[in-house]
């Protein structure tokens, strides 16, 4: 008859003892957080080469001007009084006005740049409302030695953005042109889902800005996946290299964090604007959305808020674009390029508001 072993005097099956499952799972967890450690170095190591080859192959348009120890890139273009300033969306670039810049700088000059953080500028501390980016701005603009006229180009916040620089330099602005511009009231006029997926796209925001350090956001975002036949193949290259680094998530999210202070600091400043020229183009097409807000209901109360917004001088003009969404520049380049140059237009032949 088979004897029991010391470790099994019942007769059943050995029992590791405590001691050796504690260095197990200490083993298992030691490897668990070596390998995981090893992942995030070869990204990182990835990612220093990613950001290596792009500042190589992917060289600023225009020139970098010196605000403050902070470099702020300014791309100028075209000869001729007023200058055309593009301001462009939350997350985007002075690649967003492609479609348009060359073609006013035709007629006038032009200027595209980049807000801290963006494009091809140096990040700034934080926060990134809008009292700093029109400060940055002029800062830009004045080290460059343009004064004014200028005509003053919007999209979504930048909308924003342009209307407080001209509540704070109303003598140098002639003339505004809003691209669906954001409005200051929107998130106390929309419905609670849609302030819920602004929250939720913030988290992700912060997500996405940590693990960009670590090339994950550029394993993820292929240009496949952000395939637009309205782009240029070179354009949409360089958004995507661009936009995949540590330091533009980072001015995106700063920017979002600081948007509803944005908007309060716009709504506190602003002044009429009597018969200064103005055009709002309004995107026609439902808002994409998710959850349960409701597409039609954002976007009957977002034609209501541009209405608002053209109502602010007398001397404007407000189209709704049924064949366009909320970038506008990008579906319908004619019109946006159009507007401007009436406001140009307009700008040459009308002395400021506050001279008459």
């Amino acid at each position: 008859m088979t004897q029991p072993t010391p470790h099994d005097t019942h007769g059943g099956p050995a029992q590791p003892k405590p001691r050796r499952l504690m260095r197990l799972a200490k083993w298992g967890l030691a490897l668990t957080v070596l390998f995981v450690a090893l992942l995030m170095f070869a990204g990182f190591v990835y990612e220093q080469f990613a950001l290596a080859r792009i500042a190589t192959d992917y060289p600023p348009p225009g020139e970098l001007v010196d605000v403050e120890g902070r470099q702020i890139h300014m791309h100028v273009q075209g000869h001729g009084s007023p200058t055309v300033i593009f301001e462009a969306g939350l997350g985007e670039f002075s690649l967003s006005w492609h479609h348009v810049a060359a073609e006013v700088a035709k007629s006038t000059q032009v200027i595209t740049y980049d807000r801290a953080g963006l494009g091809w500028s140096d990040p700034a501390p934080a926060p990134r409302d809008s009292d700093a980016v029109v400060q940055d701005l002029h800062a830009a603009l004045q080290a460059r030695g343009i004064t004014g006229p200028l005509v003053l180009v919007g999209h979504s916040i930048g909308g924003v953005h342009v209307r407080m620089f001209s509540y704070r330099y109303p003598e140098e602005v002639k003339g505004i042109v809003l691209v669906d511009s954001s409005h200051e009231e929107q998130w106390e006029t929309f419905p609670p889902a849609v302030r819920e997926q602004f929250e939720q796209v913030q988290e992700m925001l912060d997500l996405f800005s940590q693990t960009a350090r670590f090339g994950l956001v550029r394993l993820l975002d292929s240009d496949e996946e952000n395939d637009d036949s309205n782009i240029p193949k070179s354009i949409r290259n360089t958004q995507t290299a661009l936009s995949a680094r540590h330091s533009q998530l980072t001015a995106v999210a700063k920017e979002m964090a600081a948007l509803l202070t944005s908007m309060r600091q716009t709504a506190d400043a602003a002044i009429p604007w009597g018969d200064l020229p103005l055009e709002v183009l309004s995107a026609g097409k439902p808002m994409e959305t998710t959850g349960e807000a409701d597409p039609m209901e954002i976007s009957q109360i977002w034609e209501k808020l541009q209405r608002d917004l053209a109502s602010r001088s007398t001397q404007s003009k407000h189209q709704t674009l049924e064949d366009a969404g909320h970038f506008i520049q990008n579906d319908r380049p004619d019109v946006v390029i159009d507007a401007i140059l009436r406001v140009v237009e307009q700008a040459k032949n009308d002395p400021p508001p506050n001279a008459k």
